[in-house]
């Protein structure tokens, strides 16, 4: 699976339509209006995207939250730094990907779409 977001299918039909130089698209702009009316038509939603349910033994994270209370001993909570409460994931996966809706997927809410 392939994930993508608005963003990015607006940089590549952008892209595409600058390729093609077909008259009248010389002006195009992929704009959040054009975006919503193609995701209309191709019924496709945003889907936040989240691991399968059940994937993390509760002896692992156990084990883990014992480790960090180990490693954060003697710092101050000030002085302690949440790394996804940054910016540090700018080449990460996207937290939501746009998706056909017959797609089968787990979303937020832990339902399976169909």
């Amino acid at each position: 699976m392939v994930l993508v977001n608005g963003l990015m299918i607006q940089e590549e039909a952008t892209e595409i339509a600058t390729k093609l130089k077909m008259p009248g698209f010389a002006d195009f702009k992929a704009s959040n209006g054009w975006l919503g009316s193609w995701k209309d038509r191709y019924r496709i939603k945003q889907r936040a995207v989240e691991g399968k349910s059940g994937q993390v033994r509760p002896e692992t994270v156990k084990s883990w939250m014992e480790w960090v209370r180990k490693l954060c001993k003697g710092y101050k909570p000030e002085d302690i730094w949440n790394q996804d409460e940054t910016g540090c994931f700018f080449r990460a996966s996207p937290r939501k990907a746009s998706q056909r809706k017959e797609a089968n997927a787990r979303v937020a809410n832990n339902q399976n779409i169909e």
